[in-house]
């Protein structure tokens, strides 16, 4: 009703600009409005406009019938066009916001399913775990994966999948999965990272777009002896607790895991002390950048990390990840991930 109040109204005003030499066409807003709020089914004013018209002007300014006919043809043509082109718009953005939505809803569960496969914390008689991860994205390829193995070990471990979203999220989920099943058949790191090499390389077959970078340690509560494994990874940093001790990287060769079928990696160990914190980490905490380019390096890490000697895990954790943002003013542009184990005392 205030559709048809306002191409009455539109219709005189038209008339009284025209008398005044105006050429203006006050019927483009109702049909407009129309389409709009009844999409296709606005497109049915279209003939009321016309009527309308010809009332308006047909009988207070009389035309020959083929003048009168071409000029409805023509407001015809012109608002069934925009008609058209309002609905099919209005109809692709819905298409549009509707995939959106079905998509944020699949990225809120992918991203929930992470989490509740990363767990924060874990808690044994003699070791304490804390760990995080930061995404620039809403989901994406870090990870980290700590458990009980066995009654005396606890397996840890870290890792970066080379890529973002939810192509490295899916493949974090498959890393995840053979942990799962492989981290309680042998108490080799260097055993493990090959299983897993083996079965990536034959999942994507000729296909070389994904790989992984891995620190993989098994730490033994009884002789407080740590083995580890590094798949690419940068070294883990292990921070004495006898602040006159330096800062040792835990390191060994073996190349990133799924590029090559037959790949090797060679395997360390260390004895922990109690009081003794292993720090593992992605290259989005130390190859964080500020708004000059500089990145945060693995000396201003270690600094850091002195002076959380005396902090919990997650203490140490939370303080890593606010330092690193605050250097890179809250806009990290990789992914960032940290794990902390802790040798009670």
């Amino acid at each position: 009703m205030l559709l048809i109040v306002a191409m009455l109204a539109g219709a005189m005003l038209v008339h009284r600009l025209e008398t005044f030499g105006a050429d203006v066409d006050l019927f483009f807003f109702p049909v407009i409005a129309a389409c709009i709020f009844f999409r296709s089914r606005g497109l049915w004013l279209i003939p009321l406009c016309l009527i309308l018209n010809d009332v308006s002007f047909g009988a207070m300014r009389p035309t020959a019938f083929s003048e009168f006919a071409f000029q409805n043809s023509i407001h015809l043509i012109k608002w069934l066009s925009l008609g058209l082109f309002t609905v099919v718009t209005l109809s692709r953005y819905s298409e549009t916001r509707r995939h959106q939505m079905l998509i944020q809803k699949d990225v809120a569960l992918a991203r929930t399913l992470q989490r509740a496969l990363m767990p924060h914390h874990f808690e044994s008689p003699s070791v304490r775990v804390d760990a995080r991860i930061h995404q620039t994205w809403q989901i994406g390829g870090d990870l980290y994966y700590f458990r009980p193995f066995k009654e005396k070990y606890v397996v840890l471990t870290l890792g970066d999948i080379m890529g973002k979203g939810i192509p490295a999220s899916m493949v974090m989920a498959i890393v995840m999965g053979f942990f799962y099943e492989w981290g309680k058949q042998s108490f080799s790191p260097a055993w493990i990272l090959e299983r897993l090499n083996e079965r990536l390389t034959s999942l994507w077959a000729n296909d070389d777009a994904w790989f992984v970078t891995l620190f993989y340690a098994i730490y033994d509560e009884e002789t407080h002896e740590l083995v580890f494994s590094s798949g690419g990874h940068q070294a883990a940093l292990l921070l004495p607790a006898d602040p006159e001790s330096s800062i040792l990287p835990l390191k060994t060769e073996g190349l990133p895991v799924g590029i090559f079928p037959e790949s090797i990696w060679e395997e360390k160990r260390v004895t922990l002390e109690p009081g003794d914190r292993v720090v593992v980490f992605t290259d989005g905490v130390n190859e964080a950048r500020n708004g000059e380019g500089e990145i945060f390096t693995m000396d201003r890490l270690e600094d850091l990390l002195r002076s959380c000697r005396t902090m919990t895990p997650n203490d140490i954790v939370r303080t890593v990840v606010a330092r690193v943002r605050e250097w890179a003013n809250g806009e990290l542009s990789d992914d960032l991930a940290i794990l902390v184990m802790e040798v009670k005392q």
